[in-house]
């Protein structure tokens, strides 16, 4: 009859056998983490408006982007988290940016670079012109000052790029009523007025 030593005996050596403990790894394969993807089930899946089309060593898979047109290198990991190669995520913050219509890719429309330095100039006193602006109490309209979209409604776009904002009454705040597109001539022109009614007015009544 065995005894309790020989049976904890066989028990010590049958774990101790190569061949047993490689049966048994086969025998129970080990588990994928959930996030794992199956390699043989990548090529050909689509995630967002990107499709798998070359696995590369390691990590790495070449993707097709049907957004773009263009090929790209990404990780296998981080497919199912992508929704394009990026191209996707520039033009939505390009369009969070072009809300009011003022920027687009190609930068900031004029009227957009108009009513920036409209405000600046009479708000900003480290600038060189705000003495001849907000130095004088020259003000933006409420409505305009806070918007750029009621700015563009009231103005209206440009007839040329080469156009600038000018007011009727030069003391007067930069409001519908008073501002209009004028160009580089009418510009001139409404200066040497103001510039001779101030000489007017500086010289000394004949007697």
């Amino acid at each position: 009859m065995p005894t309790i030593a020989g049976i904890m005996l066989q028990v010590r050596r049958s774990l101790q056998n190569p061949l047993r403990r490689r049966n048994r790894s086969l025998s129970m394969p080990a588990k994928l983490a959930p996030g794992q993807l199956k390699i043989h089930s990548l090529i050909g899946r689509r995630f967002g408006t990107l499709l798998v089309r070359t696995l590369l060593p390691g990590r790495k898979c070449r993707v097709y982007c049907e957004a773009c047109g263009k090929f790209k290198i990404r990780d296998k990991r981080n497919l199912y988290r992508l929704n394009s190669c990026g191209c996707l995520r520039s033009e939505l913050i390009g369009k969070g940016h072009t809300k009011h219509g003022g920027k687009t890719s190609a930068g900031p429309t004029t009227e957009y670079v108009c009513w920036s330095n409209m405000k600046n100039r009479c708000y900003n006193k480290r600038r060189e012109d705000y003495p001849l602006y907000g130095g004088r109490g020259i003000r933006v309209c409420p409505q305009w000052r806070k918007s750029f979209v009621q700015f563009l409604k009231d103005m209206g776009p440009k007839l040329d790029p080469a156009f600038s904002i000018e007011r009727r009454e030069v003391n007067g705040p930069y409001q519908k009523s008073n501002c209009y597109w004028a160009d580089a001539h009418t510009q001139r022109m409404n200066q040497r007025r103001v510039h001779e009614k101030r000489k007017q007015v500086s010289e000394p009544i004949a007697a």
